[in-house]
This record gives structure tokens, sequence and C-alpha cells, in this order.
């Protein structure tokens, strides 16, 4: 899978998601030894659920261009 083609710019979310998405799912990939120092776990799951053209493939594509 080729996530670079994957222009995540031109992806919108709410600002209640973008929160979500960026607490929850690449915050803990894009500060993992603060996380660690902290004492925080950085293993997380989320289970992505909406009716089609929500935006779930795209934060996934969004997730692994972070990771």
């Amino acid at each position: 899978m080729n996530v670079g083609a994957f222009n995540a710019d031109e992806i919108v979310f709410s600002e209640d998601v973008a929160a979500q998405l960026e607490a929850g799912a690449w915050a803990p990939i894009r500060y993992t030894e603060a996380f660690r120092q902290e004492g925080l776990r950085t293993k997380r799951t989320a289970l992505l659920h909406g009716p089609y053209g929500t935006g779930k493939s795209s934060a996934g594509l969004i997730t692994a261009q972070v990771a």
C-alpha cells in the first residue's frame, strides 16, 4: 500500500473528531518517548464507525503516514 500518495491535507475532520484522533491515535505515535517518560501506555486500539464517506479509511491512512 502506497500511503505516500495519499494527501492528508485534503481531509477535513470536525474539530471534535480531529482532537480525538490526535489525542487517542496520533500523539502516542508522534510523542512515544514523552509518553514513556510520563509512564503512559503507548499501545492503543481504536474502533472507527460511521456511514460511508465519513473518513474512516482516511483516518487509517493518516495514521499509517504518522507511523
